[in-house]
């Protein structure tokens, strides 16, 4: 059964300007529709833009590499990409002084680390700029970019995630650079995650925390977002690079995820280290590649659910006598099955970027017991042209101005007021919907409120699809409201009924409680 609702007069609550109490909210509210409208007719102002990028990752066992890194970075016959994202582990000696007490040492052995790449870099005949450089103990990341696309590398932050001894210190963990490539968010992950062969869960662990764990902070404060605020209204179009500055942003809040380092991951020990030594005498690496240990645990979405790798067509990549190239089999040794420790990922959000990988391979440099790893990458990107993007913008907010400038008061038309779910069995998932459609002539802002008494919307056992929204005339939108009963919730349910006012519906120059929603509790 349908509802109209006129508001009260004696609701209204205006402030000397005319405007709601809650100009926050109804602002959010217009920006949320308005980013909704704009992805909608992105096709208008979205263009597409090429960028070659190249990762390279290297454990170098806290050695230095005294001659060139052009092997490695400059692949010959390759020309020279866009981007570089370089990553280093063990650029120093993991002993307590260097993971708790003392960064002197790092600093140091970074600085030589970039000296011998910008030299490398040199030899192109392009002119590179470090854009960004990050560092947690022995973990290194470099970003340098062509001196051409540097003006399209924007809004660059680091961070770091440390997963070591006690979960916390830094001989374990991930460097993180993100930044904006015309107007994809971009971020690289150089990690260094826990060793040992029978490992696994612990390296899954890590990649986790990471993932989770790693923020890059807002780089633009209140106070600068206040000065984009249109009269406490609109903010601004926000599909290109700037809609990331008033952010904090995690690892999954980007558009391409580049993922390198020592991963750590080996061969499964199902194959014995001999057996290992045999397949790759043998070059038998199908053989091996089952037995990878990444492969299995992403085969099983345990690890890296998502990602893309290349195909391992190379030789493990460790563990080698330093200083040659020959696996470490010496007697005084201790005996390891050679593994692919050392790996290159990425991971798409949607299909606005595209990623081909151009090679994957590995290097033949000597100093450490691990050997470098590269990949070339082809990508293309979002590029918003901003007159087509500002007239699409322009266009919208004429429309709400149009509807805003009304002077009728809003009405709005309810169907589904009162919901009984009836009887719910345990772990059982059953939906109501609710349709609000303004049958009036002004805009209509609507969102979820809790009761004054309360902190949430809704109790935990009911789930809301979209909590606001705005109508414009003859416009509807359709909530659907999902209650669960589990472990969790079910001893509070049997505690007694809850009842939800859920919402409430505004005007600009009008705020008010429209309607008390009851939501009877399930019979278990």
């Amino acid at each position: 059964m349908a509802q109209t609702i006129i508001p009260n007069s004696n609701s209204l609550q205006e402030l000397n300007d005319g405007r709601s109490a809650d100009r926050n909210a109804i602002r959010a509210i217009t920006q949320s529709w308005i980013d909704e409208q704009m992805r909608l007719r992105e096709a208008e102002y979205l263009k597409s833009a090429e960028c070659s990028l190249f990762c390279g990752t290297w454990n170098v066992n806290a050695k230095k590499q005294e001659v060139g890194l052009e092997d490695w970075i400059l692949p010959a016959g390759q020309p020279p990409a866009d981007i570089y994202a370089i990553g280093f582990q063990e650029i120093v000696d993991l002993n307590v002084v260097n993971v708790g007490l003392n960064s002197a040492n790092t600093i140091q052995k970074a600085e030589f680390w970039q000296k011998a790449l910008s030299d490398a870099l040199s030899r192109t005949g392009q002119r590179y700029t470090l854009v960004a450089d990050k560092f947690l103990v022995g973990i290194l990341l470099f970003i340098f970019v062509r001196e051409p696309v540097v003006p399209f590398v924007t809004d660059i932050r680091t961070t770091t995630v440390a997963v070591g001894i006690m979960g916390v210190m830094g001989n374990k963990g991930g460097a993180l650079i993100r930044f904006s490539v015309y107007d994809s968010a971009v971020v690289i992950v150089c990690s260094h995650l826990a060793a040992h062969r029978e490992n696994v869960a612990g390296r899954n662990s890590d990649f986790k925390t990471i993932y989770e764990k790693a923020v890059f902070p807002s780089v633009r404060k209140d106070e600068d977002i206040a000065s984009l605020i249109d009269g406490g209204t609109i903010v601004m179009p926000s599909q290109g690079a700037s809609r990331y500055l008033d952010k904090e942003l995690t690892v999954a809040q980007h558009d391409l995820i580049f993922w390198i380092g020592d991963l750590n991951y080996r061969i499964d020990d199902s194959l014995s280290t001999e057996e290992v030594f045999s397949r790759i005498e043998a070059n038998d690496l199908e053989t091996l590649r089952s037995k990878d240990q990444l492969n299995i645990e992403r085969k099983h979405r345990r690890v890296f659910a998502g990602f893309d790798e290349g195909t391992l067509t190379f030789l493990p990549t460790y563990k080698y006598q330093p200083g040659t190239d020959n696996y470490e089999r010496r007697p005084e040794k201790k005996l390891r099955a050679p593994a692919w420790c050392d790996r290159i990922l990425w991971k798409r959000a949607s299909d606005k970027e595209t990623v081909q990988l151009l090679d994957y391979r590995r290097s033949n440099l000597i100093p450490s017991d691990h050997k470098p790893v590269s990949a070339r990458f082809q990508c293309n990107v979002r590029r918003v042209v901003a007159t087509s993007e500002q007239t699409v913008f322009q266009g919208l907010t004429s429309l709400l101005g149009t509807h805003t400038a009304s002077k009728a008061p809003p009405t709005v038309e309810i169907t589904g007021l009162k919901v009984n779910l009836g009887r719910i069995g345990y772990e059982e998932e059953k939906t109501a919907k609710i349709t609000i459609r303004n049958t009036g002539e002004s805009v209509v802002y609507w969102r979820f409120v809790p009761k004054l008494e309360d902190s949430r919307i809704s109790k935990r056992w009911v789930k809301v699809d979209r909590v606001c929204g705005l109508l414009l005339p003859g416009e509807s939108s359709q909530v659907t409201l999902t209650a669960l009963v589990d472990k969790a919730t079910a001893q509070q349910l049997n505690a007694g009924k809850d009842e939800e006012k859920l919402r409430r519906i505004e005007r600009q120059s009008y705020l008010y409680d429209i309607v008390e929603f009851l939501l009877t509790t399930p019979n278990l």
